[in-house]
């Protein structure tokens, strides 16, 4: 995009900032500022510890402050089958 373009995209997006700039709580602008949703994947692993092989459930979600990463035992079908 030429620089004439982006510049006056720029000058357009600012001034409809400005008209539409209103006072809200710490609560609402949580929501505005990166969001609150958290955005999870599951998945299902063969985890080895201590010689011991055991189907584990791993849940990792990610929000605005971070990743956390959880494991659950679960059932040896969820990961392909009986295990050795």
């Amino acid at each position: 995009m030429p620089i004439f373009r982006r510049v006056l995209l720029h000058v357009v997006l600012l001034n409809v900032w400005r008209t539409e700039m209103k006072k809200m709580t710490a609560v609402e602008a949580a929501t505005v500022v990166g969001g609150t949703c958290k955005t999870c994947e599951i998945k299902y692993q063969n985890v080895t510890s201590g010689g011991v092989t055991a189907c584990k459930m791993i849940t990792t979600c990610t929000d605005k402050h971070g990743t956390t990463t959880s494991m659950k035992d679960v059932n040896a079908s969820n990961c392909g089958g009986i295990l050795n």
